[in-house]
């Protein structure tokens, strides 16, 4: 498996890839991660069973990416006798690999996957990338279309990748969610029942500009002239922090927004049980764990109409709101709702929670499984 993320996670990648990297060794898959390597980390490790190579990394635009040694990569696909090389991150590593896997003879060719985690709008978030989006487009499409199989987290975003001229095997392969997260099922869940208790609402994901966390903080100012007994939580960290600090501040909401930084797992969970509903605000998003996280401890989830698997993971008005991504009056009124509707938020939390076998790691990497053997 070849990511630029991996442990510790920046990115949903590589999250993602955590917990199916452990659940493919625990059913008896060797499993080598070449992936980027951050100060202090070595070139190789044991990461609970599974072996990782870790590529001398810059830092470019707040990510980690690899600059990958084009000898080592062939070794460790040659020595490790590797079957299936299964990208996950679009970078320069991604294509040194690429073109080392495709070169390698007859025999020792592995297949090749690529899961399409990423569109061309996540890689150019950044200014200086902006002007690339095309190019990059098309050279997704390409690399897509020699892989052996392409896997896409939702059905929506399937149709439109093959619009977009993919050509190859496309299937359908759900995100999972971390194990500690979908045991909340079976565990006695106590949403806020009365009116009088604190709104809380909780964004958690990286502070950055296709994250748009702007929106949440103007629709919870909004918000807040009708329930001012409410608080927002953010958890994360990235390049806006400082920007959205001061909107804050600009809409005198400060004492009502907490900056919680990045949290691990356990702490991360501790806040979904606490909150009354999470929101992603996103304007880029292929599916976003973090909200399928929240639906564990069911909560109702709020996403925007701009996230391509906005309807397959919320059903609007029966597990959340489905909301304009650009008018911040259209979130704050759903807020506003759910604030001032206790038995709503319990219900809808049910709903959503109903929804997560299908996020069970067991169950998404018997999927794998089957594409891999295909």
């Amino acid at each position: 498996m070849v990511s630029d993320d991996f442990a510790p996670a920046a990115t949903g990648v590589g999250v993602h890839l955590q917990i199916m990297a452990q659940e493919l060794a625990g059913r008896g898959h060797r499993i080598i991660i070449i992936t980027s390597r951050q100060p202090g980390q070595t070139i190789c490790e044991d990461w609970n069973g599974i072996t990782v190579y870790r590529f001398f990394s810059l830092k470019i635009a707040g990510f980690w990416q690899a600059i990958a040694n084009p000898f080592f990569i062939r070794r460790i696909l040659k020595n490790e006798s590797i079957d299936i090389v299964h990208f996950h991150y679009i970078s320069s590593m991604m294509v040194t690999a690429f073109l080392i896997a495709k070169l390698l003879p007859g025999p020792s060719r592995p297949k090749l996957v690529y899961t399409y985690h990423m569109t061309e709008d996540h890689l150019t978030q950044p200014w200086f990338m902006r002007p690339f989006r095309t190019v990059i487009r098309k050279l997704i499409v390409a690399f897509s279309n020699q892989m052996d199989a392409v896997i896409s987290p939702s059905e929506r975003l399937k149709d439109t990748i093959q619009e977009l001229g993919i050509t190859k095997p496309t299937h359908v392969l759900t995100n999972p969610i971390a194990a500690e997260f979908y045991r909340n099922q079976n565990s006695e869940i106590k949403p806020t029942t009365t009116s009088t208790d604190p709104f809380i609402v909780l964004f958690a994901g990286r502070l950055n500009p296709e994250k748009n966390v702007p929106l949440l903080i103007n629709a919870f100012a909004a918000h807040l002239k009708s329930y001012p007994d409410s608080a927002l939580w953010i958890a994360g960290r990235g390049d806006q922090e400082s920007k959205l600090r001061q909107i804050a501040r600009q809409l005198n909401i400060e004492s009502k927004v907490q900056f919680l930084g990045f949290l691990k797992h356990d702490e991360l969970a501790d806040r979904y049980r606490d909150c009354d509903v999470f929101v992603l605000p996103s304007i880029v998003e292929t599916q976003g764990m973090v909200a399928m996280e929240a639906m564990s401890f069911a909560k109702p989830v709020i996403v925007t109409k701009e996230i391509v698997s906005a309807h397959e993971l919320v059903d609007h008005e029966q597990s959340g709101f489905i909301v304009d991504a650009f008018q911040f009056s259209d979130l704050a009124s759903r807020l506003s709702e759910l604030a001032s509707h206790p038995e709503l938020r319990i219900r809808m939390g049910l709903n959503g929670q109903k929804k997560i076998n299908a996020f069970n790691p067991a169950v998404v990497t018997e999927k794998l499984e089957t594409i891999y053997n295909g």
